[in-house]
């Protein structure tokens, strides 16, 4: 959980530097959290 927050975080700091909408820095953010999401999903039968 921590390392999935930590890499939106710099994922989301590093691209809002490019995207000057608030609303759009949101977007990416939550889009982030649900592709890590999907990911986790995807390994999990590897745990």
């Amino acid at each position: 959980m921590i390392g999935r927050a930590t890499f939106c975080n710099a994922e989301y700091i590093a691209t809002s530097l490019l995207v000057s909408d608030r609303i759009d820095r949101i977007n990416l953010f939550n889009a982030c959290l649900e592709y890590l999401n999907d990911l986790t999903v995807a390994l999990e039968p590897c745990y």
